[in-house]
């Protein structure tokens, strides 16, 4: 979940702060008026509810009901404004709801409300595809008739690497003056484990004949601590041309303090109309943000057999289980104040493939917090999977089948011939097998030494990576996996697990671990 920090931790604000735009509204034809600069927008990585402002496809990444509020004002003007933004993930779909109350200093423009409904449908965290439509409401004949539409798209094809474009402001019509459309191409990059965020925007519009460059926007972004983010973003003009209002260079300076389903955010922006601006922000979220370092008491449990099961959402349109598995299993890692981790390990619903990966993940872990693997059943991939953990428990009435590998090839050319079906297959090489299925009755020598040269190289590997997980030699290991079934004191007493114990035992087992008292957040999630 730090690539969640690092998207609030690359911020300021994108493009012309709203007291700039609110207090030259009325001679500025280059944009519809906008509202509350939200500190940490980019059109790159915009991944909460405030993502409508610059992006709509950034709702896309919420990946839980979240609320937001911001407040902004400027000293001795009586300027000020108030909003909150809405999301709530419905499947791959995210619908979004926005209002903005602004109210510009005195003789600097009309109030008015913005309201943006907004609709984004993601492909998990690689890209989103979203859509948002402002209407406001004013005082203000003109401004109360307007209206406007956004389109973005996000495209994130590694963790540290996110691109973004957003066109703002289509089909508004002002005093029955069509406003220029606002484009904004962004791209934001995370290295350092994620701990340092970088972004660059380039922003520009189609007012005039043509396409016309109108500011860069670069910004930083540095997790000082698991919750903690200082972030910095400069705008400056690439057009000596523009109106007075955009022809400013702006600086915006923020803070953000996170709690896991709670944070707050303050800013301060310099420059033009909008120096000494201020906002105050603050969340409400069901998805859990890293949270500050202080250790914690709370053990996350996780039940992988029913995690890489669960159902994908309406229509089976849903997040895929393995994807949701592995961002759970890297927050976990990332999260300096979780004490350790327990999963709940049976059979399991994917092949050796995957289980070598999930392994891998739980080793990663293993390297930064304690891992307790409560194995309630299972045969040679589970168990595998169980001795990536720092400890091993088994309840008393677990019997284990670590009993090798084995290979099924069916056949079915007899079934074929009773059809009156022939297959007509030219194989070039001995080894070219993938076809005997359907016209031999029984497995050729070639495919014999393949299937048993392949296996053979998967259960030395696994040997292998008992016998170093357990600290027993590899002749042992083979031994053990000869005998093949085990109860729960065998399996102890034979040293392929630590301890038996019951489900409510589990909290004194992580609290040795951990080296205080802990106890597991809930039962074993799925």
């Amino acid at each position: 979940m730090l690539r969640r920090l690092a998207a609030l931790a690359l911020l300021a604000p994108l493009a012309l702060p709203a007291a700039a735009q609110t207090a030259n509204l009325e001679g500025r034809a280059a944009a519809a008026p906008t509202g509350i600069a939200v500190p940490g927008l980019s059109a790159a990585t915009a991944d909460e509810p405030t993502a409508l402002q610059v992006n709509p496809a950034g709702i896309g990444f919420v990946g839980g009901p979240a609320l937001q509020y911001f407040h902004e004002g400027r000293p001795g003007t009586g300027q000020a404004a108030d909003g909150f933004w809405l999301a709530a993930p419905l499947g791959p779909l995210v619908p979004a709801l926005s209002m903005e109350w602004m109210r510009p200093r005195s003789g600097g423009g009309s109030r008015f409300r913005k309201t943006t409904l907004g609709l984004a449908v993601a492909g998990g965290q690689t890209f989103s595809l979203g859509v948002a439509w402002n209407w406001w409401a004013s005082p203000d004949a003109a401004l109360d008739a307007l209206s406007a539409l956004d389109a973005g798209l996000t495209v994130r094809p590694a963790r540290w690497l996110s691109l973004g474009f957003s066109a703002l402001g289509m089909e508004a019509s002002l005093s029955g003056q069509r406003q220029p459309v606002r484009y904004d191409l962004g791209l934001g990059v995370r290295p350092w484990r994620e701990r340092v965020t970088l972004s660059g925007d380039f922003l520009f519009d189609n007012s005039g004949d043509s396409l016309r460059a109108r500011a860069a926007a670069f910004g930083a972004g540095l997790t000082v601590l698991s919750g903690l983010q200082v972030l910095a973003q400069v705008q400056f003009p690439v057009n000596g041309g523009l109106p007075a209002a955009s022809d400013q260079t702006y600086l915006q300076l923020a803070l953000a303090f996170d709690q896991a389903h709670a944070g707050a955010t303050t800013s301060i922006a310099f420059g033009g109309e909008a120096d000494r601006t201020w906002a105050l922000g603050v969340r409400l979220s069901a998805e859990r943000y890293p949270s500050p370092t202080v250790a914690g008491s709370s053990v996350p449990a996780l039940d992988l057999a029913e995690s890489l099961s669960a159902r994908r959402g309406l229509f089976g349109l849903g997040r895929d289980p393995w994807q949701r598995l592995v961002e759970k299993l890297v927050e976990i890692r990332d999260d300096r104040g979780v004490p350790a981790l327990a999963v709940k390990i049976t059979d399991l619903p994917v092949g050796r493939g995957r289980v070598d990966e999930l392994r891998r993940m739980l080793l990663e872990v293993k390297r930064r917090k304690p891992v307790v693997a409560y194995l309630q059943s299972g045969g040679m991939k589970e168990y595998v999977l169980a001795t990536a953990a720092t400890m091993v428990l088994v309840p008393p009435s677990a019997n284990l089948f670590p009993g090798g590998l084995s290979s099924t090839t069916p056949f079915v050319k007899g079934t074929l011939d009773k059809l009156g079906v022939a297959v007509e297959v030219v194989a070039i090489g001995r080894y070219k097998n993938a076809p005997d299925a359907l016209v031999r009755t029984d497995m050729s020598e070639a495919q014999r030494e393949v299937t048993e040269r392949l296996l053979d190289d998967v259960f030395a590997r696994e040997v292998r990576a008992i016998a170093e997980a357990r600290r027993l030699p590899e002749a042992k290991v083979r031994e053990l996996v000869d005998v093949g079934v085990f109860t729960a004191e065998e399996a102890r007493q034979a040293g392929l697990v630590d301890a038996v114990a019951f489900p409510d035992e589990l909290d004194g087992a992580l609290s040795a671990r951990v080296g205080r008292r802990v106890r597991l957040a809930s039962g074993f999630d799925p």
